[in-house]
């Protein structure tokens, strides 16, 4: 009998340790699954949008009096009170009532060598399929003016920063901000107030730069009509708000939209496979025209 007890013993303890064993092994292949699936729904969303939708958050144009009469989900911004914040801009006041000081010249590539670009899932494909020479890039899928001063992203040679740090540590000569498509699941009130704040304390931080407000990129027509929320009437409105903040003095307003759209008003069909962002191959096309677009300031 003693010669079979650590036999025994040892086949007592596998038969114990089996099943927690076995349990252990298939929650971990669970999670791992239930991590991969929610990984794969992740990749989906940002392909087709370039964003993190907001959750609870109401439809653009749906809050009350922020339609039009024409019931295109456009705030009606010519309604806002006549009054005058930090941008040196009125409410309602657009680039074509201001006076134009600055005239677009076509610069080379070292333009960039003092540019700070700042934006979303376009401006990460423009750091990415695009020359933008020594510019540094804050860019981040999903980004929003919402969450702009609380993001970190990792800066080369500095590791994870905020934008507050990295406006803190260097002083820019230009500074390209492209955001607006993932607020559009807020009311258009709050947009409108958020991107101002965020206007203003670039402003503040960097009273120097050339701020480029640059248009959001319109998506195709199919995208558009199908979608209530990620369609060309919103990022119209969303567009007519950021060009409001323009000076064309210190501010300036750029719209890409130029270059892609199909006449329409769409994302023509031919630059992307998504129905929202250009195809990697275009990208060096936008950042060629961003440089037809540069402000030289006297010395």
């Amino acid at each position: 009998m003693k010669k079979y007890k650590f036999t025994i013993l040892l086949l007592l303890t596998f038969v114990i340790a089996f099943p927690v064993i076995t349990v252990k092994l298939v929650t971990a292949e669970q999670e791992k699954k239930a991590r991969q699936e929610e990984l794969e729904r992740f990749l989906e969303l940002a392909q087709v949008t370039g964003t993190e939708k907001e959750p609870a958050e109401a439809v653009a144009g749906t809050e009350e009096n922020s339609t039009d009469k024409a019931g295109t989900g456009q705030a009606d911004i010519d309604s806002t009170e006549n009054t005058e914040d930090k941008t040196g801009i009125k409410d309602n006041e657009t680039v074509a009532d201001t006076e134009q000081e600055g005239t677009f010249t076509t610069e080379d590539i070292s333009y960039f060598s003092d540019a700070l670009f700042i934006g979303d899932s376009r401006t990460v494909g423009l750091s990415e399929y695009a020359d933008l020479g020594d510019a540094d890039v804050f860019a981040t899928i999903g980004l929003s003016s919402f969450k702009l001063f609380e993001t970190e992203v990792d800066m080369p040679g500095y590791g994870k920063e905020t934008l507050d740090e990295v406006l803190s540590r260097k002083n820019y000569g230009k500074i390209y901000l492209m955001l607006g498509i993932n607020e559009l699941g807020y009311p258009h009130a709050s947009i409108e107030k958020q991107y101002r704040e965020v206007v203003e304390k670039i402003r503040e931080m960097q009273p120097d730069a050339i701020l480029f407000l640059e248009a959001s990129l319109h998506v195709s027509k199919a995208k558009s009509d199908s979608d209530s929320l990620y369609n060309n009437a919103n990022i119209d409105w969303l567009n007519g708000v950021v060009e409001s903040l323009c000076d064309q003095k210190q501010t300036y307003y750029i719209d890409v939209n130029e270059i892609f759209d199909d006449g329409a008003g769409n994302l023509d069909a031919q630059y992307t496979s998504d129905d929202a962002h250009p195809l990697g191959k275009y990208y060096a096309q936008w950042a060629e025209w961003i440089l037809t677009k540069a402000i030289v300031k006297e010395k």
